[in-house]
């Protein structure tokens, strides 16, 4: 910040506060002092503004600072918590004073203060729930008042805000909306700046803004546009009306030309610059024309009109060629270096079909910000531009034919040179793709077809020669086989004599065998004898039997009974859960997954209507089965009493009152033998009218879906207290969590079962990361096809593991 007196005042995060006189180049420090008001409230300083009497207003990390430059006395304002009308929080982001000389200051965590006029008091305006005038986050990071008289209001994260200071509301809020191009950049609003023409320019955490007043719409400028970075952290004008923004990579320059045609320069390290990142808030123009940016570790102070561009052309050299080939191994020989200044075009041989060029770009001035283009006419269809500078370009198994490599040059100010540098060059086809080769081959095929026929008529001439051949010796072979079959004869009758004197050996073995049947029939009686005795052993143990059957069918009688019972527990649970036609009313497109681990479920869910307000809840009973089954009861008359009765639509009261009722009706004091039943459960309640969603939850989670946001932030989950609806080592009073639904978002509340399953490949348990994953996959899907989804995820993951718990999940389109 300069003064009136022309001094720039500098604050650093750490070093405190630095005056310095440009005229004598010299520095005066102010650091904080112990033991003394009178000096600054912290080293760490974050805005610097001045009052019409010229007093400098300091915000630092520990309160705001006031420094009277006559006395060259301090005077500090910090956060007292006894005093409702001190400054709300330490932190103090930025200092603004306005046309009527009024102090304001944006709080890091709470809000917009005031300075009243007794000069010791402030008044402040915080986010309140539901109310559309109040300033949409307690976040802030900057403010700001036009030429118009608006004064504007930057969040860290929620839009851009339009405040009345006679009405004390915010009348107007600008949020992006990624389905409109004419939305602002970013809900992260980091500087403002008026320029000559009364344009109000806007610095994002993704691009710069242009506001149009009449039209209430946005123009943007990103890295797409030219930004050497979307992150806008100051914005200058210069005395002909172009825009320096200071920014995460650099300082840009853009420059408005006719027809809303625009041009941006940028400028890093490499043109001279101490840094490429700079600081919030932190640049000022000087009275003479000069502008100063604060980097992260430096300032600097420079005349804008001075920085021109270089006309000097850069030229492009094609100053080298490396030629390789593969052999049959397809091992790459060593590389032929061809200098190109002594020659512009070569013949290879086909095998020669890899090749580098290296190129060189003479322009001295930043050199590392020089580029160029390339093109290898006869293999690229366009012109190819390197993201980065290198030095070589590479192509392989370049077919035969004719090639240029052409290339042309930028300097560092983005200005072409049309003059190109090139390098012709022919790889000749080997010789199996010549004329002479292909007529060769086609003698080469009449000769071999003339050969195969000649050979052909060979081969039947000695084929039928081969035949007579063998008939003439087949008919020898007949005639020496009748002569053997004629002395087989003979033989046969001599081997019959043989086989009678055996037939009388073998009558002989009969009586012999005849003998050793009487001896197995002794046996056999033994053996039947013993049948007899394990016969009798078997009808004893048939009496047995029928004993044991008798006592099964009592068990299987006692089994039906008990699972009618517990049947009956289940229709009275579902009675008094609500229908799908009343879950319909409040919610048309949903899906319910209810899979109880036993019969009857210990989880339940519950949804009503009262007035604009649509009330869900989920909760998971302690226990499973019938134990859970009678809590999950409770839990839903407790539901009627304190919200359908009581008329309850505060989420956070709600559980406060339904624990209190919970430690009552099961008599809980906190004591160890108590029994510590209870209850986890997300209740959220949907206000209509304000398209806000507020959520409470018990050791439960909940997850919103915005399919209007990009992927990377469409999931919003919302995380509960760690206390149950019991008696607990905490007992905290629950607190409340808000957020604005859009068109389109899904609500999923569901219990722990589904999160503990176990399962999958390694069985492990399903986790909240496979289903944000299933969420994000099945995100187009209606609603009712997302549950059947879910439910075949669930069973497949399970596949033939135990069920570990009951499982309750709801999705509701909102």
């Amino acid at each position: 910040h300069q003064d009136v007196n022309g001094f720039l005042w500098i604050g650093s995060y750490g070093q405190g506060l630095a005056k310095y006189d440009i005229e004598k180049n010299e520095f005066e420090y102010f650091k904080l002092e112990a033991n003394t008001s009178n000096s600054l409230s912290s080293n760490c300083i974050n805005s610097i503004d001045e009052d019409s009497n010229g007093n400098l207003w300091i915000a630092t990390n520990d309160g705001l600072v006031k420094f009277n430059s006559n006395n060259r006395s301090f005077r500090q304002f910090k956060h007292n918590p006894t005093n409702a009308f001190s400054l709300p929080d330490r932190r103090i982001r930025y200092v603004y004073v306005d046309s009527n000389d009024d102090v304001w200051t944006a709080n890091l965590n709470y809000g917009l203060s005031k300075l009243l006029p007794d000069g010791n008091s402030f008044k402040t305006y915080r986010y309140r729930l539901n109310d559309s005038t109040t300033i949409t986050q307690d976040r802030l990071t900057v403010v700001f008042e036009d030429s118009k008289g608006n004064f504007w209001v930057g969040t860290s994260d929620e839009g851009l805000n339009l405040f009345d200071r006679e009405k004390e509301e915010v009348v107007k809020v600008y949020r992006k909306n990624d389905n409109n191009p004419l939305s602002i950049a970013s809900n992260r609003i980091l500087s403002f700046y008026e320029n000559s023409k009364g344009d109000l320019w806007v610095g994002t955490a993704e691009g710069l803004s242009l506001f149009d007043y009449e039209n209430e719409i946005f123009t943007n400028f990103t890295t797409q546009h030219g930004l050497p970075n979307s992150v806008i952290y100051g914005i200058l004008e210069d005395e002909l009306g172009n825009l320096w923004m200071s920014t995460n990579g650099g300082i840009s320059r853009l420059e408005l030309l006719a027809n809303n045609e625009f041009k941006f320069k940028n400028f890093d390290k490499h043109d001279g610059l101490p840094s490429n990142e700079f600081s919030e808030g932190s640049s000022c123009k000087l009275g003479n024309g000069l502008l100063a940016f604060g980097s992260i570790n430096s300032f600097i102070i420079f005349d804008p009109l001075k920085v021109n561009e270089n006309e000097t052309k850069a030229l492009p050299y094609i100053y080298e060629a490396r030629v390789s080939e593969k052999e049959s191994n397809d091992t790459q020989n060593a590389e032929t270096i061809i200098n190109l200044f002594e020659t512009d075009s070569l013949t290879f041989r086909y095998t020669q079909n890899n090749f580098s060029f290296y190129v060189t770009i003479l322009h001295y001035v930043a050199p590392q910000k020089n580029r160029y283009k390339y093109i290898l006419e006869g293999f690229d269809q366009s012109w190819v531009y390197p993201k980065e500078l290198f030095r070589f370009v590479k192509y392989t198994n370049l077919k035969p034919g004719t090639y240029t490599f052409k290339v042309l040059a930028q300097n560092h100010d983005g200005i072409w040179n049309t003059q190109e540098d090139s390098f012709t060059f022919t790889i000749k086809p080997p010789f199996w793709q010549s004329w002479i080769f292909y007529v060769a081959l086609f003698v080469l095929v009449v000769l071999l077809v003339y050969s195969i026929l000649v050979y052909r008529d060979t081969s039947l001439m000695n084929a039928k020669q081969e035949l007579e051949r063998m008939v003439t010796l087949r008919t020898k072979e007949l005639s020496n086989q009748s002569e053997e079959l004629r002395m087989q004869s003979e033989n046969l009758h001599k081997a019959n004599d043989e086989i009678n004197a055996k037939s009388k050996e073998l009558e002989e073995q009969n009586k012999a065998l005849q003998e050793q049947n009487k001896k197995i029939t002794i046996q056999r009686n033994e053996l039947e004898e013993q049948k007899n005795s394990l016969a009798n052993l078997a009808w004893e143990l048939q009496d047995k039997n029928v004993e044991i059957t008798a006592q099964r069918n009592e068990i299987e009688r006692q089994k039906i009974e008990i699972t009618d019972s517990i049947m009956y527990a289940q229709r009275i649970q579902q009675a008094v859960l609500p229908t799908q036609e009343q879950i319909r009313e409040l919610f048309p497109e949903f899906f319910i997954l209810n899979k109880p681990k036993s019969i009857v479920s210990g989880d339940f869910y519950w949804a009503t209507r009262i007035g604009k307000y649509r009330i869900v809840a989920v909760a998971d009973c302690t226990g499973h089965g019938v134990p859970g089954g009678f809590m999950s009861m409770l839990g839903v008359l407790m539901f009627n009493e304190v919200i359908s009765l009581r008329g309850t639509v505060d989420p956070a009261k709600a559980l406060n009152q339904l624990r209190e009722g919970i430690i009552a009706v099961l008599h809980q004091k906190g004591e160890s033998e108590d029994a510590t039943d209870g209850m986890d459960l997300s209740l959220c309640v949907i206000d209509d009218d304000e398209k806000t969603l507020t959520y409470s939850g018990a050791n439960s989670t909940a997850i919103i879906f915005s399919p209007t946001k990009k992927m990377s932030e469409a999931i919003n989950e919302l995380r509960s207290d760690r206390m149950p609806i019991a008696h607990h080592l905490i007992m905290d009073p629950f607190t409340n969590q808000t957020v604005k639904l859009n068109q389109g978002d899904v609500v999923y509340l569901y219990t722990d079962g589904i999160m503990d399953q176990f399962g999958g490949p390694k069985n492990k348990k399903f986790q909240p990361n496979n289903f944000r994953l299933f969420v994000l996959e099945h995100k187009d899907l209606p609603m009712i096809e997302q549950g059947v989804a879910l439910e075949k995820v669930f069973n497949e993951w399970k596949g033939n593991t135990f069920q570990v718990d009951d499982v309750l999940v709801m999705g509701l389109k909102v």
